[in-house]
């Protein structure tokens, strides 16, 4: 029985071994939580700057569809025989490519 208890006491870690281990743990984490900071800063900034680039160019994108019907309005206008015509050409040939023969 002394044996055991003898392998015991040696293999198995007391307190003081195990607060030394978890300060190191500690130590190791703050470490790694800090040198990663400047990294997730940088990240932050970078999605920052990408999501206005997005929002500038979906601005962009809404302002040239506005213009667009506008001049697809203004020439329908101008023209209203000519774009019936086309409509009717357009729908005919749409009709012809997706009817299933």
């Amino acid at each position: 029985m002394e044996k055991v208890s003898s392998f015991i006491d040696k293999s198995f870690p007391n307190g003081d071994s195990v607060d030394r281990l978890a300060q190191s743990a500690h130590a190791v984490i703050d470490r790694v939580a800090e040198s990663a900071k400047p990294a997730m800063d940088r990240a932050r900034t970078a999605a920052a700057g990408a999501a206005a680039t997005v929002e500038a160019k979906a601005s962009a994108l809404s302002e040239l569809e506005k213009q667009w019907l506008e001049s697809a309005r203004e020439h329908v206008r101008q023209n209203p025989l000519t774009s019936i015509a086309l409509a009717i050409g357009a729908g005919l040939l749409l009709a012809r490519l997706t009817s299933r023969r």
